[in-house]
């Protein structure tokens, strides 16, 4: 009998790494432990740019204060950068132009970064890349620049587009896993920037739109179809509205970010004038980027769209249907019409955040929600569509905003020893529930149609091939 019960404390050990996810995709929002949540943070962007995640380790006091200080406005979610333009991560053959590997640091700063975020309530929009790939003048790690033959290939050549993925992105996925504080892995940051000027790019170097979309897709399945990551979410990060025609339609992303600035961009592109139906979607739409001392127009007539606060930027994005609010940016920038008037940064968002944390804190404050065991009733709101994540599998809200140093010595923990010792005896009890890789409920039939299939049964998950 002990040798059985240990078989079976090994059997859910092993399923840690596929751990249910608890942050899902609900038709147009997000749920988190079966409860509706909205993201409300800023973006970090990065503490050194391009180098967090190389061969330094993270300046870990910096990432702890931005985390803090987003959860002391009543925030929930922080945005950050990693490989953008590949200058010092991952580590690219200067001969072949092909990725080979990853620096020292990589996967121990993002593990460290999320086990912060984790111990704070917060979760992380992991994002890849951004249109700086195709920006030639950069400075890099090789010849004093970026290596752009190598950042093209991934675009042109699958052979290098397959070499990132297994020499690099699956290593950091596969060790992140269904990590308590992953929001998403975010492919791109305004990858619309590398279009043609002519199409409203602006880098150096060009690409086609049917490139980007194409490499986009490689990526999305690669982490959809990966069985340590199961029901992560995949977004990528829109330059503004008028973009979302590249991506409103592709069922490989889970959810989309839009971007909005006041002195680039009109009215009918700005999320602050339009409801979220205003777009048409049939995902999550993030605004993932907007300035974060919002805009005064009467003090300053060149910004484009009429006046708002900081409170009623958040305000508005959560009281008209989307999914979260990340403005830019946490250590502040000034923008081309209010110059040194006015500083973008933590302390101009943060009444906003405070603001809106007070009138709906509810649904924004990670700690005030439990674990939730769905039910066949409210299948269509327990879809392990990704990763999303943070989430990923956690017994309790506890586990994300206090206990993350029990929860993740490696980013794939997710159940703790209160489960082991308490539901070990009603595991096999619970309902099996199958689900298409997008995460979409199926029931609890196992599937007729060949395909491959996600199963949850209690806190186990995995892939399933049926011919």
């Amino acid at each position: 009998m002990r040798k059985n019960v240990f078989l079976v404390v090994l059997f859910m050990l092993a399923q840690m790494v596929n751990a249910a996810p608890e942050l899902v995709v609900d038709g147009t929002q997000f749920k988190y432990k079966g409860k509706k949540i909205f993201f409300s943070g800023i973006n970090l962007a990065w503490i050194d740019f391009n180098s967090d995640v190389g061969s330094a380790a993270l300046d870990e006091t910096k990432w702890r204060n931005a985390v803090q200080d987003v959860k002391t406005a009543g925030g929930n979610a922080i945005r950050w950068w990693l490989f953008n333009n590949m200058s010092v991560s991952p580590i690219i053959n200067q001969s072949t132009h092909r990725v080979t590997g990853l620096p020292t640091n990589t996967i121990a700063n993002m593990k460290k970064a999320l086990d912060i975020a984790a111990e704070n309530g917060v979760m992380v929009s992991m994002c890849l890349f951004s249109h700086n790939l195709m920006q030639s003048n950069q400075w890099g790690n090789y010849n004093g620049k970026i290596d752009i033959t190598a950042n093209k290939a991934l675009f042109s050549d699958n052979a290098a587009a397959q070499a990132f993925i297994d020499n690099a992105l699956i290593p950091v996925i596969e060790a992140i896993g269904n990590h308590p504080a992953l929001m998403t892995w975010e492919l791109f940051n305004e990858p619309e920037g590398m279009l043609s000027k002519a199409n409203g790019g602006w880098t150096t170097e060009s690409l086609s739109i049917e490139s980007i979309v194409s490499f986009s897709e490689k990526l999305a399945n690669a982490i959809h179809n990966n069985t340590k990551a199961a029901g992560t979410l995949v977004s990528t990060g829109v330059h503004c509205a008028s973009d979302l025609k590249y991506w409103k339609d592709k069922s490989w992303l889970d959810f989309l970010q839009l971007h909005f600035y006041p002195e680039h961009q009109s009215s009918a592109e700005n999320p602050f004038d339009h409801p979220f139906s205003f777009w048409s979607l049939t995902k999550p739409l993030i605004i993932g980027e907007f300035s974060a001392a919002g805009w005064n127009k009467e003090r300053f007539p060149s910004y484009k769209v009429s006046t708002k606060t900081p409170q009623q930027l958040y305000k508005y994005a959560y009281e008209n249907g989307y999914a979260g609010a990340l403005s830019w940016d946490y250590f502040g920038f000034k923008d081309d019409v209010a110059g040194d008037a006015v500083v973008h940064d933590y302390a101009a968002a943060k009444p906003g955040m405070v603001a809106l944390a007070a009138q709906y804190g509810e649904y924004i404050n990670l700690s005030g929600y439990t674990s939730n065991t769905p039910s066949s009733s409210s299948s269509n709101s327990v879809s392990p569509s990704s990763s999303s994540s943070s989430s990923k599998g956690q017994s309790s809200s506890s586990t994300v905003s206090s206990s993350s140093n029990n929860a993740q010595n490696s980013s794939s923990s997710a159940v703790t020893n209160p489960i082991i010792n308490s539901q070990l005896s009603t595991l096999n009890s619970q309902l099996t529930t199958y689900y298409s890789l997008k995460g979409e409920p199926l029931g609890n039939a196992k599937p007729q149609k060949a395909g491959v299939y996600i199963v949850k049964q209690g806190y186990s998950v995995k892939k399933i091939v049926v011919r």
